[in-house]
């Protein structure tokens, strides 16, 4: 476990990140429909069909949360060797969300 401001520094850096992934797929590929907004440490994405995801902080733990209609309510914790936040079976938290966006939408984006 790391302090708790390399915590939020990791875990910000990584919300940026998806965010700004988000923004590059929107104007790169017309997904005018996908609904997505960043803020006080919570990530939202809105697919077409309405199904939601939240990326989120959680600070006790130290961990990014991810309630997902597909995988279901996902905890990963920041792995500092990886750079990357890992699920207990070792998947990246991100390549989840990715897959979990082309199973809801089709919406490829690389996280």
């Amino acid at each position: 476990m790391t302090d708790e401001f390399h915590f939020h520094a990791y875990a910000n850096a990584t919300l940026q990140h998806i965010f700004d992934q988000l923004e590059q797929a929107y104007d790169d590929e017309s997904l005018e429909d996908l609904d997505y907004d960043e803020g006080s440490g919570i990530l939202s994405i809105v697919t077409p069909s309405g199904q939601t995801f939240i990326v989120s902080k959680h600070g006790p733990s130290q961990q990014l949360w991810l309630p997902s209609p597909i995988s279901g309510g996902l905890h990963a914790d920041f792995n500092e060797s990886e750079q990357e936040w890992l699920l207990p079976d070792g998947r990246d938290l991100k390549d989840v969300l990715a897959e979990d966006l082309v199973t809801t939408a089709g919406i490829r984006i690389r996280l």
